[in-house]
């Protein structure tokens, strides 16, 4: 039997702290938003190895600078995002959303003076930061997959809207960690990966949408047109159909 320690969730937490390392590297010499989603997906994979060191160890396990990291990236994120969506509704987005150009410079200029910092104290978490070593017993693993399981299975027949995003996150969470385990311990917590990566992406689809329609409806946020807020409205319900035709066609993960 293969015997399974800590010591895998140190190795990957590692990993994942070098990809972000590297991602802001290049983001400084080339500031295209791909490195912010490298960011924030190598955030969110650390954050699934502490859960199972959680609910292992039964201690608390975070670190605040990697939540304002994945924050602030997030942010930024999010304008190149709708800037996306204001080019695809319409041919003219600089019209459509003028001050939000203006206001992606502006976070872009603020978030690449933090570059160096979150550098610096990302290398000193790497020295600093342990995972106690010691053996993981195959029942407590497989009841964490097991429980990550039945929470899906609830949101995923639940098909209500406010569920769908933390039915989305629960999935990435559970296959980001399931990729990290061995081969030989994969094969003894069976899932239905092919399933599970289907939903995740018909979910994608359709909450890019669901974001958007939140976004510009927000009084704080920049304004838009009527005609261009209306377009996103009708995308967004669009979208919603095809994802519950989908889920429909789908087998019960």
């Amino acid at each position: 039997m293969h015997v399974l320690n800590t010591y895998f969730l140190q190795r990957n937490y590692i990993a994942e702290l070098n990809k972000i390392v590297a991602a802001l590297i290049e983001y400084n010499q080339f500031p295209h938003p791909e490195n912010l989603h490298r960011i924030r997906v190598a955030i969110k994979k650390i954050k699934a190895i502490y859960a199972l060191s959680t609910f292992i160890s039964h201690q608390a396990e975070g670190d605040p600078t990697l939540n304002q990291l994945f924050k602030n990236a997030g942010a930024l994120r999010e304008l190149h995002i709708q800037i996306q969506f204001l080019k695809t509704i319409s041919k003219n987005e600089q019209s459509c959303g003028i001050a939000i150009f203006k206001k992606l410079e502006l976070r872009k200029n603020l978030f690449s003076q933090t570059i160096q910092m979150y550098i610096c104290k990302l290398h000193q978490l790497r020295k600093e930061w342990a995972f106690p070593i010691k053996t993981i017993d195959h029942k407590l693993l497989e009841a964490y997959f097991t429980t990550q399981h039945h929470k899906i299975r609830k949101l995923f027949k639940a098909h209500k809207k406010k569920d769908m995003h933390q039915l989305r996150k629960t999935i990435k969470k559970t296959m980001y960690l399931y990729a990290f385990l061995p081969l030989e311990v994969q094969q003894k917590i069976p899932m239905n990966l092919n399933n599970m990566t289907n939903i995740q992406s018909a979910l994608g689809d359709w909450h890019d949408w669901y974001v958007a329609k939140h976004f510009y409806s927000k009084k704080s946020t920049t304004s838009i047109s009527t005609i261009c807020f209306l377009s996103i409205k009708k995308q967004e319900k669009i979208a919603c159909k095809k994802l519950k035709q989908k889920i429909a066609a789908m087998e019960i993960i």
